[in-house]
Order: C-alpha cells, then sequence, then structure tokens
C-alpha cells in the first residue's frame, strides 16, 4: 500500500469517526433519535470515539510531515498548502476539545463550538486531500 492510500484511508477514518461524533452528540442533546441508545453509553461512546478521532488525526499529521521532509514531497501547490493548513489547525482544535473535555471541565461551554469547528476542518481536510485523491487515483 503506498503512502497516499494508506493516507487517505486514515482521513477517511478520522472523517467517519466525526461523523459518529456528531451523531452521539445530537443524540445525548435529544436533537435527534436514530437509535434506541441510553444516554450513558452515548456519552462513552463520544469519549472514546474523540480520543480515537484524535489518535488517528495525529498519526495521519506524523506520516504526512515524514512525507514532506523525508520523502521530499513538497507543498508546491495550493491544494497542498490549504490541506496542510486544515490538517494542521483540525489536530490543534480537536486536541484542544479533548483536552476541555477531559482536563478544564469547567470550560465545557467551549466544547461545541469546537467540536463542530473540529469536523468542519475535517470534512475540509478529507475534501482537499482524500477524496481529491480517490476521485483522481482510486
Amino acid at each position: 500500500m503506498s503512502l497516499e492510500v494508506g493516507k487517505s484511508l486514515l482521513t477517511t477514518v478520522a472523517l467517519l469517526l466525526a461523523a459518529v461524533q456528531l451523531w452521539s452528540m445530537a443524540e445525548v442533546r435529544g436533537l435527534v433519535r436514530l437509535f434506541p441508545v441510553e444516554t450513558r453509553i452515548l456519552v462513552k461512546l463520544h469519549r472514546w470515539g474523540g480520543a480515537a478521532a484524535l489518535g488517528v488525526v495525529l498519526l495521519v499529521g506524523m506520516v504526512c510531515l515524514y512525507a514532506v521532509f523525508a520523502e521530499r514531497y513538497g507543498l508546491y501547490t495550493p491544494r497542498l498548502q490549504v490541506h496542510a493548513v486544515l490538517g494542521f489547525l483540525a489536530a490543534v482544535v480537536l486536541a484542544s476539545k479533548v483536552l476541555i473535555a477531559n482536563r478544564f471541565r469547567h470550560c465545557l461551554r467551549f466544547a461545541l463550538p469546537l467540536g463542530l469547528t473540529a469536523a468542519l476542518l475535517l470534512l475540509g481536510t478529507f475534501v482537499f486531500s482524500a477524496l481529491w485523491w480517490f476521485l483522481r487515483f482510486g
């Protein structure tokens, strides 16, 4: 499997985890009722899903850094530059949200906007990287 395929698949997994995160918190807040799942289970799913998403995003980020510095890939096109900025911002926002949710509970009022921002940044990263790759080479 090539580096590009692996990164594209992992970015897709991160986007799917973000979708599960959006669904689980919408269920907890009572905005949707798709499945009869208890709230405490949804909260645990959301917490573990956030940690998993952060892990996947950081893994993809490390692979991207390796690709840029060790493999001599460059950020030569605007698409790659936008991809790099969105990916970096997604990792920072997601890490901030996980940190607030786990350590700074008095700042939970920022969790919803940070979560939505992280989801949008992950979507943008997916569009400028994995989706582009799947459409072009997939």
